[in-house]
């Protein structure tokens, strides 16, 4: 992985990934994953949020393009103002691992937050997995780290958040939940006021 400060550069190079990943000729392992997204997404969907299907290693943090890998969705991760910012890799099956090409990405669907500053008490849809984003046409919040998205719904008083199932909707409560715990405090003196 390469670091990259200047956004410019930042961007070419995520482009520059996405069409290393177009560029893999669609597996016999890969199509059925493609035919799944097709099936939850309609194509003019698929292209506008450029989503792609290609054969990744996962690193610790990161991940390659690679022949030899698994086949993975890929999604490119924009800002709130639709900017290019990084390329999440997503494995369709358990343990359901992804990443980031740079680290850079917060969430996927971010251009939500950027609707919410005309309409003061919008709820915010969001989905816990890459499926319930798909299957709800790209439309919504998709957390990549949530302890970001968190404070980011605290800070812009998010007036609340919209599931799109009752499990969807608890696995969002128990991560931002987990996300938003204040720390343990200590008391280093006896105060005999108290």
């Amino acid at each position: 992985m390469t670091f990259v400060n200047d956004r410019h550069a930042m961007q070419g190079a995520v482009i520059e990934a996405m069409h290393e990943a177009s560029a893999h000729h669609l597996t016999d392992a890969a199509r059925p994953l493609r035919e799944r997204i097709e099936a939850l997404c309609p194509l003019d969907v698929i292209a506008q949020e450029l989503i792609s299907v290609a054969p990744v290693t996962f690193r610790a943090r990161t991940f390659d393009i690679d022949e030899a890998g698994h086949p993975a969705i890929l999604i490119m991760v924009k800002d709130e103002f639709g900017e290019i910012e990084d390329l999440e890799a997503f494995a369709p099956d358990p343990p359901y691992r992804h990443a980031l090409t740079f680290g850079r990405g917060v969430a996927i669907g971010l251009g939500a937050f950027h609707d919410m500053r005309f309409h003061e008490r919008l709820r915010l849809a969001m989905h816990a997995s890459v499926w319930s984003y798909l299957g709800a046409r790209c439309r919504g919040l998709l957390p990549l780290k949530w302890n970001a998205v968190a404070l980011e719904l605290v800070e812009r008083r998010v007036a609340g958040i919209v599931a799109p199932s009752v499990a969807e909707g608890r696995e969002i409560e128990r991560r931002l939940a987990r996300a938003l715990k204040p720390p343990d405090v200590f008391i280093t003196q006896h105060d005999e006021a108290a």
